[in-house]
């Protein structure tokens, strides 16, 4: 008996430990649609609902932060914060419309606007996992909506997020020139228009962070950064091996157990 509860308490104090350290993140998928006559507001997710997971509080923070960061209350009850930002769309949308009798004709002639926004699991391993949001956001009467993709690596153990600042500084100039030989055999030169070679003062890294992918490091440049918004989001993979050694010590751990 007493064998018995031992092998039992070890096994609930590794499932625990497991959990905690973000061996898996657990998920549940919600979805809010709302609509009126203003705008059509819609949020697919795999929201993480671990309650004691730090990686799964740090992800449901970020999710809580790019939808708008006003939601104050319990970050595990999704549905008060789903219906918290789809409430305050069609309120802003419908308080706009009072106000600018424009845009209330412009809706009434070409239809609502839309919000639309989904959060999925992208990439997972027992050491890291990396969230990717979509959607689109458009306008009533726009000639087009503005696109989203943002992907962002949390490490398990803590849930900090990898960034910029996880590259040495020393090695920028570095990364700029292996960046635009890649855009270059990835795209071609005839795809951009404002790099011509990494020494170009115009010329910068992408201002969105960096995420850990499959195959490497991935930096995204979104539309209109270094191209026409007809080329989309532009994507730049590096193997680990080529850009480990530009980390920092913090960098390298999130990839140390890949």
């Amino acid at each position: 008996m007493k064998k018995l509860f031992l092998s039992v308490l070890l096994i609930l104090t590794c499932v625990a430990a497991m959990a905690q350290a973000g061996m898996w993140v657990g998920v549940r998928n919600v979805r809010i649609e709302k609509k009126s006559k203003q705008i059509v507001y819609a949020v697919n997710a795999e929201y993480p609902f671990t309650e004691d997971s730090v990686t799964a509080n740090a992800i449901r923070e970020w999710i809580n932060e790019s939808l708008g960061g006003t939601y104050t209350g319990n970050l595990m009850e999704y549905n008060k914060l789903l219906e918290h930002y789809a409430d305050a769309a069609i309120t802003e949308a419908a308080d706009l419309a009072k106000k600018d009798a424009q845009s209330a004709a412009m809706i009434a002639e070409t239809g609502p606007s839309e919000e639309k926004y989904e959060f999925k699991r992208n990439y997972e391993t027992g050491n890291i996992i990396t969230y990717r949001m979509t959607g689109d956001i458009y306008s009533s009467g726009a000639a087009h909506g503005m696109p989203i993709d943002l992907s962002i690596t949390f490490r398990k153990s803590d849930g900090r997020r990898f960034g910029w600042e996880m590259f040495s500084k020393k090695e920028i100039d570095r990364l700029k020139a292996i960046i635009v030989k890649k855009l270059r055999v990835d795209y071609g030169d005839g795809t951009f228009f404002k790099v011509p070679n990494a020494a170009d003062p115009d010329f910068e890294l992408p201002e969105m962070d960096p995420f850990i992918g499959n195959d490497g490091i991935v930096f995204t440049y979104a539309p209109y950064e270094i191209a026409p918004y007809s080329e989309g989001f532009i994507t730049v993979t590096l193997p680990f091996p080529m850009v480990k050694g530009m980390l920092t010590a913090t960098g390298q751990t999130f990839i140390s157990a890949l």
